[in-house]
């Protein structure tokens, strides 16, 4: 069991011990990772692998709320930066999920061209690939692959910047929410699944994603958000430590690029 998490399930089981802000919000993310209750009969029993097994599902949400309402009225700024950090990412995360969802329509899209293109040859076009045309039922409308490639292009820019958000409001809170728990990631590595039919690797020097994640395009899109995102963040949550802007992106960056590395493979 991870120590922090110990402290402060020894904390909730002691009566009468009021939580920091900062393990008030904590509390708030193991609830909805519907854990708590089980690591609090981990923490009770003599033997904790047993209590796993018997886990009986999460703590009330009205308690949770109860005890973080505890930690907010002992030091209401502090709770209030962290919970606006805190719901700000998990509202952030949720609304990028819908470029993802885009992303992936469109990535099937350009995959659905290459595949028509491909059985036109027989046809003796005289189009390019880049120029080939198709219904595309994203935008209900004839597109060429390139317009459907640069619609997936701008929306990778704000699918970046969201996760940059997102991995920024994390590093705020110490990195408590686990990065499977977000869904914009988990979309990210789905962009880059490889298709199971062999017509990819003819084109894989136009495969849309693979074009999207690349390390300028992506270093290009962070130098443009982080900065102004964290001078966003510094206005909202009061000042930052001196370092925070550098750290956080090294976070970032480190992160999206071990998420396109795991969806590469």
């Amino acid at each position: 069991m991870d120590l922090n998490r110990t402290s402060l399930i020894q904390k909730i089981i002691a009566k009468g011990i009021v939580l920091t802000p900062f393990e008030a919000i904590q509390l708030k993310y193991l609830s909805r990772k519907g854990i708590l209750n089980d690591l609090i009969n981990a923490e009770r029993s003599q033997d904790p692998y047993k209590a796993i097994e018997e886990a009986n599902g999460p703590i009330s949400p009205f308690m949770v709320q109860f005890i973080a309402g505890k930690a907010e009225e002992e030091s209401p700024d502090e709770y209030r930066h962290y919970d606006y950090a805190y719901r700000s990412m998990f509202g952030q995360d949720e609304d990028s999920s819908k470029r993802g969802y885009m992303g992936l329509m469109l990535i099937t899209q350009l995959r659905l061209i290459k595949a028509e293109f491909q059985s036109c040859f027989s046809n003796k076009t005289n189009k390019s690939l880049l120029d080939f045309d198709s219904y595309s039922y994203y935008h209900e409308d004839i597109k060429t692959f390139t317009q459907t490639l640069e619609t997936l292009a701008e929306i990778f820019r704000y699918f970046i910047q969201d996760i940059d958000n997102i991995l920024t409001l994390n590093y705020y809170l110490s990195q408590i929410v686990e990065l499977e728990d977000f869904v914009s990631l988990k979309l990210l590595r789905m962009w880059l699944s490889k298709p199971k039919s062999n017509y990819e690797e003819d084109f894989k020097y136009l495969n849309g994603a693979y074009l999207c994640c690349n390390q300028k395009m992506i270093q290009l899109i962070l130098d443009k958000n982080h900065q102004s995102y964290v001078r966003s963040l510094e206005r909202c949550v009061g000042k930052l430590p001196m370092d925070f802007t550098q750290e956080s992106l090294r976070y970032v960056q480190t992160t999206i690029n071990e998420t396109i590395t795991i969806g590469s493979k």
